[in-house]
């Protein structure tokens, strides 16, 4: 049955890049550029994705509705796609930009693309995420830096921070924690085998928590105080409802 569902779903997912990623660029080609109608195509098309995939997500918190910077953990490949509850452009690696049909649709909807290992992409990403709050954008960034499959976060890097303490930008905690821990993407796994384990699952189950807004002109004193918030939230998503590597290679 696993496998039936990996075929049906990549078959649904392809056929629809297939039409939305030209759709994508003739409206931009039509009616201008214009990074409100791409970020709204966006949120529809993730909950669409969302539920091909037989996402379940359980949503806690207020959603901002100023422009911040939002603050998550990071777990999967997945975890952009989750953040459909509100029109924010995603800091994604510069290596999502050149995926097939994918990379392409992530740039008509406002990605912005870094290329970690290089300090000039470091700061110019910065200075893009400053031109577009400025705009009105809300912009979400992965803090750690990569995937983390602990049961709390890696220790954030401050340019967000920063960035957010000198220009008075609000920042937005946001917990994001899946029920089975064969969801993480870690470590050395491959994006293809694990891909093909999320899209033959029956269900994922995911927890989302949107925290109290930050604002302090202490980078380092926002980071801590964003990760404490995180953290605790992870801890209370995870009590009763965490399914550890043993038991959810169990569940087909």
């Amino acid at each position: 049955m696993a496998k039936i569902r990996v075929f049906f779903r990549i078959a649904i997912l392809m056929l629809s890049l297939l039409f939305i990623v030209p759709w994508f660029a003739l409206t931009q080609l039509i009616l201008g550029h214009n990074y409100h109608r791409s970020v709204r195509h966006r949120m529809k098309y993730a909950r669409f994705i969302l539920w091909v995939l037989g996402v379940e997500i359980e949503k806690t918190g207020e959603v901002p509705t100023e422009p911040v910077l939002f603050v998550a953990n990071h777990r999967c490949w997945l975890d952009p796609v989750l953040s459909f509850h509100a029109p924010m452009l995603v800091v994604a690696k510069a290596e999502v930009g050149n995926w097939p049909l994918i990379g392409f649709g992530c740039q008509m909807c406002g990605a912005i693309f870094v290329q970690r290992d290089k300090k000039s992409s470091r700061k110019q990403t910065l200075v893009e995420m400053l031109t577009q709050l400025k705009e009105g954008f809300s912009v979400l960034i992965y803090a750690e830096g990569t995937t983390n499959g602990a049961p709390t976060t890696k220790e954030f890097r401050l340019g967000g921070f920063r960035l957010a303490a000198e220009h008075g930008i609000p920042i937005a905690p946001i917990a994001l924690e899946y029920q089975n821990h064969s969801d993480y993407w870690i470590n050395n796994d491959l994006f293809i085998p694990h891909a093909m384990r999320t899209f033959g699952r029956r269900k994922t189950q995911v927890k989302i928590h949107y925290g109290e807004v930050q604002r302090g002109k202490d980078p380092e004193l926002l980071a801590e105080n964003t990760q404490n918030l995180i953290d605790e939230k992870l801890t209370e998503m995870r009590k009763d409802w965490f399914i550890d590597t043993e038991e959810s290679q169990k569940i087909t």
